[in-house]
């Protein structure tokens, strides 16, 4: 159901996640150390979007738990 999706959204999350800092460049990790603003490439999007999907998918399931299931 719900939690199926969820799950599968955070195995995502932490995929994309991990694609991402794998390229990142070395000029880029010393920007970001230093507090620098990084630019938006396509796989950074993805994980915000990624992100915030799975965020609003575990509080729909928490939600469908602690009213439908309870």
């Amino acid at each position: 159901m719900i939690w199926k999706s969820a799950i599968l959204l955070w195995v995502a999350f932490f995929l994309v996640k991990y694609l991402v800092r794998v390229n990142v460049s070395r000029e880029e990790q010393i920007k970001m150390a230093l507090g620098g603003h990084l630019k938006w490439t396509p796989g950074r999007v993805v994980l915000i979007i990624v992100f915030f999907t799975a965020i609003i998918t575990s509080l729909a399931t928490l939600v469908w738990f602690l009213f439908f299931v309870l």
